[in-house]
């Protein structure tokens, strides 16, 4: 009698080592799980936002008169770079056959960073140093007749 009392004891003693090492195994795998999921929602691009950068002020100029094009390439920069847009507006004119990028002459690393990201899918013959001091935005994109081409790039 006394044998199976210790087995069940020990039985017992080996389920709650196994009950207490899970428990902590499962909450350790859940917190491992957590952290690539939040891996997997970061931008790719989340050096941009590096609190110790200025931050980017991105404005999107509507250069080739489709309405509503400077918003999808706004849309396409937000969700593809993960940058906020500072504002977007109409150009000068609506004769833009490419789009181009003017960027503070002044650049710092976050610029520079962005600017390699985006000469990607926009010619680096379209991308250029500002000539005339930017007050507000440290980037303009200039969107042209070829907007389409950027917008399918991804």
């Amino acid at each position: 009698m006394n044998k199976a009392y210790n087995m069940i004891i020990f039985f017992l003693i080996i389920l709650n080592a196994f009950l207490i090492s899970s428990l902590f195994f499962g909450h350790n795998a859940q917190q491992k799980t957590n952290t690539i999921e939040k891996e997997k929602t970061e931008s790719p691009f989340s050096f941009l936002e590096n609190s110790q950068l200025e931050p980017l002020k991105i404005s999107i100029l509507n250069g080739c008169g489709v309405p509503g094009a400077a918003n999808l390439v706004a849309e396409k920069i937000k969700k593809e770079y993960g940058v906020e847009i500072y504002q977007t507006d109409n150009a000068d004119n609506f004769n833009y056959a490419s789009t181009n990028v003017v960027y503070n002459a002044s650049s710092g690393s976050n610029i520079e960073n962005f600017i390699t990201l985006i000469s990607e899918n926009i010619g680096e013959e379209n991308i250029y140093p500002s000539t005339v001091p930017m007050q507000n935005e440290s980037i303009i994109i200039i969107v042209g007749k070829d907007y389409q081409d950027f917008l399918n790039f991804y």
